[in-house]
Protein backbone atom coordinates (compact mmCIF):
# COMPACT_ATOMS: atom_id res chain seq x y z
CA UNK A 1 0.00 0.00 0.00
CA UNK A 2 2.74 2.61 0.57
CA UNK A 3 3.95 1.82 -2.88
CA UNK A 4 0.61 2.93 -4.64
CA UNK A 5 0.56 6.08 -2.16
CA UNK A 6 4.11 6.59 -3.17
CA UNK A 7 3.31 6.25 -6.78
CA UNK A 8 0.28 8.28 -6.39
CA UNK A 9 2.25 11.40 -4.81
CA UNK A 10 4.63 11.40 -7.17
CA UNK A 11 1.70 11.97 -9.99
CA UNK A 12 0.25 14.17 -8.03
CA UNK A 13 3.37 16.34 -8.20
CA UNK A 14 3.75 15.38 -11.83
CA UNK A 15 0.68 17.07 -12.63
CA UNK A 16 1.32 20.65 -10.66
CA UNK A 17 4.49 20.47 -12.38
CA UNK A 18 3.05 20.12 -16.01
CA UNK A 19 0.15 22.35 -15.45
CA UNK A 20 3.15 25.02 -14.03
CA UNK A 21 4.41 25.05 -17.86
CA UNK A 22 1.26 23.56 -19.98
CA UNK A 23 -2.09 24.78 -20.13
CA UNK A 24 -3.63 21.26 -19.83
CA UNK A 25 -2.29 18.13 -19.21
CA UNK A 26 -4.84 14.87 -19.35
CA UNK A 27 -5.08 12.71 -16.41
CA UNK A 28 -7.01 8.89 -17.12
CA UNK A 29 -8.15 7.10 -13.84
CA UNK A 30 -9.34 3.64 -13.93
CA UNK A 31 -13.10 4.56 -11.90
CA UNK A 32 -14.28 0.50 -11.29
CA UNK A 33 -13.11 -2.79 -12.50
CA UNK A 34 -14.92 -6.01 -11.76
CA UNK A 35 -13.05 -9.19 -12.53
CA UNK A 36 -9.58 -10.00 -13.11
CA UNK A 37 -7.81 -6.36 -14.43
CA UNK A 38 -4.46 -5.59 -15.70
CA UNK A 39 -4.32 -2.64 -13.33
CA UNK A 40 -6.53 -2.06 -9.92
CA UNK A 41 -9.11 0.87 -9.81
CA UNK A 42 -7.72 4.34 -9.09
CA UNK A 43 -4.34 2.98 -11.25
CA UNK A 44 -3.99 6.56 -13.03
CA UNK A 45 -1.99 7.83 -16.13
CA UNK A 46 -0.77 11.43 -16.93
CA UNK A 47 -0.73 12.72 -20.68
CA UNK A 48 0.99 15.67 -20.77
CA UNK A 49 2.97 17.42 -23.86
CA UNK A 50 -0.19 16.92 -26.21
CA UNK A 51 0.37 13.14 -25.92
CA UNK A 52 4.32 13.40 -26.36
CA UNK A 53 4.68 11.86 -22.98
CA UNK A 54 2.70 10.01 -19.90
CA UNK A 55 3.70 8.59 -16.86
CA UNK A 56 2.11 6.29 -15.02
CA UNK A 57 0.01 3.22 -15.92
CA UNK A 58 -4.13 2.24 -16.37
CA UNK A 59 -2.73 -1.27 -17.47
CA UNK A 60 -0.19 -1.69 -19.92
CA UNK A 61 -0.47 -2.97 -23.67
CA UNK A 62 -2.97 -2.02 -25.90
CA UNK A 63 -5.64 -1.20 -23.51
CA UNK A 64 -3.02 1.69 -22.35
CA UNK A 65 -2.60 2.53 -26.05
CA UNK A 66 -6.27 2.77 -26.55
CA UNK A 67 -6.45 5.26 -23.59
CA UNK A 68 -3.61 7.27 -24.36
CA UNK A 69 -4.86 7.59 -28.40
CA UNK A 70 -8.41 9.17 -26.97
CA UNK A 71 -6.67 11.39 -24.54
CA UNK A 72 -4.75 13.05 -27.36
CA UNK A 73 -7.73 13.24 -29.32
CA UNK A 74 -9.68 14.64 -26.40
CA UNK A 75 -6.74 17.58 -25.91
CA UNK A 76 -8.27 20.52 -27.91
CA UNK A 77 -11.67 19.64 -26.49
CA UNK A 78 -11.21 20.36 -22.80
CA UNK A 79 -14.21 17.52 -22.13
CA UNK A 80 -14.05 14.67 -20.05
CA UNK A 81 -15.12 11.09 -21.28
CA UNK A 82 -15.47 7.34 -19.63
CA UNK A 83 -14.12 4.25 -21.69
CA UNK A 84 -15.14 0.93 -20.98
CA UNK A 85 -13.10 -2.05 -21.72
CA UNK A 86 -14.23 -5.29 -21.53
CA UNK A 87 -11.00 -7.99 -21.24
CA UNK A 88 -12.26 -11.15 -22.68
CA UNK A 89 -12.02 -13.75 -25.26
CA UNK A 90 -13.85 -11.62 -27.88
CA UNK A 91 -10.99 -9.88 -28.10
CA UNK A 92 -8.30 -12.00 -27.89
CA UNK A 93 -6.44 -10.45 -31.07
CA UNK A 94 -5.81 -7.44 -29.08
CA UNK A 95 -4.40 -8.83 -26.18
CA UNK A 96 -7.38 -8.08 -24.12
CA UNK A 97 -8.43 -11.52 -22.37
CA UNK A 98 -7.83 -10.66 -18.55
CA UNK A 99 -11.82 -11.92 -18.28
CA UNK A 100 -12.72 -8.60 -16.26
CA UNK A 101 -13.83 -5.04 -16.81
CA UNK A 102 -12.74 -2.13 -16.42
CA UNK A 103 -13.73 1.98 -16.59
CA UNK A 104 -11.27 4.65 -17.26
CA UNK A 105 -12.62 7.82 -16.92
CA UNK A 106 -10.19 10.66 -18.91
CA UNK A 107 -10.40 14.33 -18.24
CA UNK A 108 -9.00 17.57 -18.57
CA UNK A 109 -6.87 19.06 -16.21
CA UNK A 110 -5.69 23.32 -16.30
CA UNK A 111 -3.50 25.23 -14.11
CA UNK A 112 -7.07 26.39 -11.90
CA UNK A 113 -6.64 22.41 -10.67
CA UNK A 114 -3.28 23.09 -9.00
CA UNK A 115 -4.62 24.54 -6.23
CA UNK A 116 -7.04 21.32 -5.30
CA UNK A 117 -3.85 18.94 -6.18
CA UNK A 118 -1.75 20.86 -3.77
CA UNK A 119 -4.97 20.14 -1.05
CA UNK A 120 -5.24 16.00 -1.91
CA UNK A 121 -1.49 16.27 -1.55
CA UNK A 122 -1.07 17.72 2.12
CA UNK A 123 -4.03 15.44 3.07
CA UNK A 124 -2.58 12.44 2.02
CA UNK A 125 0.95 13.73 3.41
CA UNK A 126 -1.25 13.80 7.00
CA UNK A 127 -2.11 10.12 6.53
CA UNK A 128 -6.29 11.11 5.73
CA UNK A 129 -8.30 9.50 2.93
CA UNK A 130 -9.26 11.79 -0.10
CA UNK A 131 -10.62 11.14 -3.22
Amino acid sequence: MEDLLHYYMDILQEIISALQSQERVMLATIISTTGSTPASALSKMLVKDNGKSWLGTVGGGCLEGDVLQEAIQMYSSGTAKILTFHLNETNIDQGLICGGSLDVLIEPLTKRDISVIQEVMALRNEGNDCV
